[in-house]
């Protein structure tokens, strides 16, 4: 189990998930905060860009 994916992207995406879902609980808060949406929002299109390649290359072979 776990062997679709390498654990490296996988964090990535997590990773970018955490700090975009603490943005918006900040946001709901205090409207005017734009601390961190840019770092989740870099990790979030680079964790897309990374499975999305690696499911065309290597989702095929196995």
């Amino acid at each position: 189990m776990g062997d679709i994916v390498p654990p490296v992207i996988a964090w990535i995406g997590i990773v970018a998930s955490v700090i975009v879902g603490i943005y918006y609980g900040i946001k709901l808060v205090r409207p005017n905060y734009e601390g961190i949406l840019a770092l989740g929002g870099l990790l979030a299109i680079l964790f897309e860009i990374l499975i999305g390649c690696w499911l065309l290359l290597f989702g095929f072979i196995s």
